[in-house]
């Protein structure tokens, strides 16, 4: 059976929980990780697409939810959570 979401989900919200839980156990996800991750679960891009494991278009949702949170200074442990965890290819990071 296919596994399609139902309700919308807020793309910064599920990056802010999965990095909280992966950076306090030390994880790492690549990019593509979460990009495959948000296709099977049915969240698209702001234009209703499944993201591009080789696009920009995660690393900008990546980017824009680090900014979401880092500029709220009440949320530092979200936004370094976020910093810590995503990475590129070459393990870099890519929230900026």
């Amino acid at each position: 059976m296919k596994h399609t979401t139902k309700i919308k989900i807020n793309k910064h919200e599920y990056i802010k929980d999965l990095a909280v839980f992966l950076s306090a156990r030390n994880i790492l996800m690549s990019a593509k990780e979460l990009a495959e991750n948000f296709n099977r679960n049915g969240i698209k891009t702001n234009l209703g697409h499944q993201y591009d494991i080789n696009g920009r278009g995660i690393y900008k949702v990546i980017g824009s939810a680090w900014d979401k949170y880092s500029n709220n200074g009440n949320n530092t442990i979200i936004s370094k959570a976020i910093a810590s965890v995503f990475v590129n290819d070459n393990n870099e990071f890519v929230y900026e």
